[in-house]
């Protein structure tokens, strides 16, 4: 065992280790709570979506089941299995360490979801969407290295091989998350039509993507902070059991808003038409009209707004959005 001399004075204040580690499991539980919710919601609603995008929703899903799990493991551990014994608290149970490599692959599969959207949005950059990913799999591939380091070097003396670790992973989610709530608003916001009515869907969706993102950053940013203020607490295990939390909501309320979305734009636009191929029409540069695949066409609204990256439109008696935009109900 090791010598509590060796170690920080807050080792040894309950309020700062087991302490912190129950708020955080209760608020984490709550959570939860809104995770299970969100996710059956999900699949009773969304039957129709693609096998990949419902077992991407699983696997988040069950990842967080299993780091609930874990988390009231590690807290039985302590306050239960070792009772009065602080000088176990100087050891990282390794059901408080695995969660760090749990959430960073959930992380990863949700800011991979994200980065598509990205890549729609911008009609498939490459350069910002490969940024996007090379992020998060920096941050999963940092997030697995300190769940593997706490594992093998659980003594709290030996917690100095993480510093180096901890903060770039924090860092790095966070600036994942500002990329990509950045990207989606930017390009939402000029694939606008120029109609008052449809812009108001553009602007309920970037109000959303720049609360999700918002959300997702300043939880990172709280962690990194506080990874460098209170190192020698337990304080960055309980923001990283947030995070996990935050990530998945932001991934389930994304998807879940969709249907409200769908719902605003059919007071707008016969819902039948909207997702009918066939009546989907591309510009022509050299026409003041647009041309659909049945051969008819389909006069302009008065001086449309027109972006520089040619995007196709979706015209439903005389109201239009981008093909772009159109993927944020679907």
């Amino acid at each position: 065992m090791s010598d509590l001399g060796e170690l920080p004075y807050t080792y040894a204040v309950p309020h700062k280790t087991l302490g912190v580690l129950l708020i955080a499991l209760t608020i984490s539980s709550s959570i939860y709570g809104v995770t299970c919710m969100q996710a059956i919601q999900y699949y009773r609603r969304y039957t129709s979506d693609s096998a990949v995008l419902k077992v991407s929703v699983a696997v988040v899903w069950a990842l967080e089941t299993l780091n609930q799990g874990l988390t009231m493991f590690s807290l039985y551990h302590y306050l239960v299995r070792n009772r009065g014994n602080m000088e176990a608290v100087t050891y990282t149970e390794w059901s408080l360490a695995v969660p760090s490599g749990t959430n960073g692959l959930a992380a990863s599969i949700i800011q991979f979801f994200f980065a598509y959207r990205v890549y729609i949005m911008s009609d498939r950059n490459l350069y910002l969407t490969g940024s996007v990913c090379v992020l998060s799999a920096t941050q999963f591939a940092v997030a697995f290295a300190v769940m593997v380091q706490s594992i093998r070097f659980p003594a709290a003396i030996d917690y100095r091989r993480l510093e180096h670790l901890v903060p770039p992973g924090f860092a790095i989610t966070a600036v994942a998350d500002v990329l990509i709530t950045v990207s989606l608003c930017y390009y939402l916001q000029i694939r606008k039509s120029g109609l008052e009515r449809t812009d108001g869907v553009v602007n309920r969706l970037t109000l959303l993507t720049i609360n999700n993102g918002i959300l997702s950053s300043a939880v990172a940013l709280t962690a990194f902070v506080c990874q460098l203020a209170a190192s020698d607490t337990m304080l960055p295990f309980a923001m990283c059991f947030l995070l996990g939390k935050v990530y998945t909501n932001t991934l389930l309320s994304s998807l879940n808003s969709r249907s409200s979305t769908r719902k605003r734009l059919s007071r707008l636009i016969p819902m039948e038409i909207l997702s009918n191929d066939q009546r989907r029409c591309s510009r022509d540069k050299t026409s003041s009209e647009y041309n659909t695949s049945q051969g008819c066409t389909v006069p302009l609204p008065p001086e449309p707004r027109t972006n520089n990256y040619g995007s196709d439109y979706s015209v439903f008696d005389g109201l239009y959005i981008t093909r772009e935009v159109e993927t944020f109900t679907r």
